[in-house]
């Protein structure tokens, strides 16, 4: 592999794992359900959203892994009774 590619895959990689710890982390804030981060809550939630968006566009992620990580949220947010 030449030096172009290993820096698009290590670019794609940063993404997808920032994607990952922002889940993390809205799912850390709504177990605590702390009523003082329900803004905070609702932005990353539409960050998540946002960037699943992109990265499904840019082809980091497949659009169905997008579609289904955004399904999995709602419900989760769903579950414990959070609405936006």
């Amino acid at each position: 592999m030449n030096q172009k590619i290993k820096k698009i895959k290590i670019k794609n990689k940063k993404k997808y794992n920032n994607i990952k710890k922002i889940i993390k982390k809205l799912k850390k804030n709504i177990m605590n359900k702390n009523e003082h981060q329900t803004d905070i809550n609702k932005k990353l939630f539409q960050k998540i959203n946002s960037l699943l968006d992109k990265c499904a566009k840019k082809n980091i992620i497949h659009k169905n892994k997008s579609a289904r990580y955004k399904k999995k949220l709602n419900i989760y947010l769903k579950k414990n009774n959070i609405k936006f």
